[in-house]
């Protein structure tokens, strides 16, 4: 029992570590959306529900450790205007294209 225990530590341990690195890169810099034109910073947006996260880990450990880790596993960035994930940097040749074509100022 002690030896599952270290395990599921250790795993736990890498997978904040992962994580960590992974969302690590977020920046402030300024973002435009592909689909709707939006300028500004983008937002990150959780997949699923944290009531049922915690009914999971209320009712079995394992359940609740699965659907958290999908969670954490599928955050994305995303407009906050139109909650899609094609948001680019204004400073890219994309970007500036973009901020020609809805007439935003730079």
């Amino acid at each position: 029992m002690e030896s599952f225990m270290g395990i599921f530590m250790l795993v736990g341990l890498i997978l904040i570590i992962f994580l960590y690195n992974v969302y690590k890169c977020y920046t402030e810099e300024e973002w435009i959306c592909l689909n709707c034109g939006f300028r500004g910073n983008r937002k990150k947006i959780t997949k699923g529900s944290s009531l049922i996260e915690l009914i999971l880990w209320i009712c079995l450990i394992v359940p609740g450790l699965i659907y958290s880790i999908w969670r954490i596993t599928t955050k994305f960035f995303a407009c906050p205007k139109c909650n899609t994930p094609n948001m680019i940097p204004i400073d890219s040749p994309k970007g500036k294209e973009l901020l020609q074509k809805y007439g935003i100022k730079e």
